[in-house]
């Protein structure tokens, strides 16, 4: 079987690790594979061994497009963080779908050179691309939604790309959603596509080669060190973790936060307290390898279709504090795998300590975890991918 995975993206998150297990795994299994992607995230996916890496071009950096399609470069004012938004917010999708008209021929003859069975689609900005091919592509065609996949707020001066878009959706063989929450939510949109729920996975093989089995033991001279993977996205709630670290600082307990993920350096000088280092964005290896090293994880989303982070704690041994929100629940348990949280600075001081005052508790959710997590190792859900290939073909 010729299977072709086609991303876009902005940076390494949830979806890019899906679609980077999910292509090595699929070669693992010795089915012919092609990944078409954009120059944003090509140096990750050219790693990988046995596999067809299609780059298409620069297709979000905004200032890089710019110069290379149009020698412009904007100007030292508009670099501005807020002031940068306004050109971005009028101008954006148009000059992405001006660069989409330009490059559609190069990519449909690329999708011709891979000559696969099938196609499988991801990331909500694949979508706007996709509805200038889809006509064109005459092999089942499955997408996978990973996250908010249609906008909350229309964007009145990308309303005609919006309605394209929507319509081109529609012409998908198959929706997979990693949660029946998504599922769901697929529902509520009135989208009518047939939908199967898989869900996300972990490489455990990856993870065993960080594993410490050694269960952590909470000592009066032992900092208590707790993972927090979100950065600056409001969605994860990370100012409210902020004001939870500022308020446990002032007790004077030996608690540590390690901020991982993006962020600015203003953002950090405005939130800078003595028991929180921000570690800026991290490769995959070593923000696991950094995550083995604490105690717990902590994630304060509002929403979430299936999070990775919470998978990749639970593979290695840890307790989690998180909040019961989307398709989170379906696999993370209060008081088994994690405990529940509101997205509220005074629960999540009251959780920590919880956690922090409980060793006990914390060594049967590690046992838990360990357990659990088996069921979502990659070398099981790649097999209900492959199965999905085989039913459309």
């Amino acid at each position: 079987m010729k299977i072709c995975l086609f991303l876009l993206s902005d940076g390494w998150g949830g979806a890019e690790n899906v679609v980077f297990n999910l292509a090595k795994n699929i070669s693992k299994k010795g089915h012919a594979l092609s990944i078409i992607l954009n120059d944003e995230i090509f140096s990750i996916f050219k790693k990988l061994n046995n596999v067809d890496v299609y780059n298409i071009g620069p297709i979000f950096n905004y200032q890089r497009f710019l110069k290379k399609n149009f020698g412009l470069s904007l100007p030292n004012l508009l670099r501005n963080e807020i002031l940068a938004k306004i050109p971005r917010f009028i101008f954006g999708s148009l000059l992405r779908n001006l660069n989409y008209k330009k490059i559609k021929r190069n990519v449909l003859e690329i999708i011709e050179k891979t000559n696969a069975d099938v196609i499988h689609f991801h990331n909500p900005a694949v979508l706007e691309f996709y509805s200038y091919i889809h006509k064109q592509i005459k092999v089942p065609k499955i997408y996978t939604i990973h996250g908010k996949d249609f906008e909350k707020h229309i964007n009145p001066f990308n309303i005609i790309f919006y309605l394209k878009k929507r319509r081109a959706f529609t012409s998908f063989d198959v929706i997979t959603a990693v949660s029946e929450y998504g599922k769901k939510q697929l529902k509520i949109k009135k989208i009518k596509n047939p939908v199967k729920v898989i869900e996300n996975g972990v490489d455990l093989d990856d993870i065993k080669s960080i594993l410490s089995n050694k269960f952590l033991e909470n000592k009066s001279n032992k900092t208590f060190k707790i993972m927090f993977p979100g950065g600056i996205k409001p969605n994860k709630g990370g100012l409210i973790l902020l004001k939870s670290a500022e308020i446990l600082n002032e007790k004077n307990l030996p608690i540590k936060f390690y901020y991982a993920g993006a962020t600015i350096q203003r953002f950090i000088d405005n939130n800078e307290t003595e028991n929180v280092i921000f570690t800026g964005f991290l490769d995959h290896k070593k923000y696991l390898e950094k995550l083995n090293e604490c105690d717990c994880l902590i994630l304060l989303s509002e929403t979430e279709q299936f999070p990775i982070s919470i998978l990749e704690a639970m593979a290695l041994g840890k307790p989690i504090i998180t909040t019961p929100v989307g398709g989170t629940p379906e696999f993370c348990l209060n008081m088994r795998n994690a405990v529940y949280v509101k997205r509220d600075p005074n629960d999540v001081v009251e959780k920590i300590l919880y956690l922090y005052k409980n060793p006990d508790l914390r060594k049967e959710i590690s046992r838990n975890n360990l357990q659990d997590v088996k069921r979502f190792d990659w070398g099981n859900i790649v097999d209900k991918y492959l199965e999905l290939y085989e039913t459309l073909l």
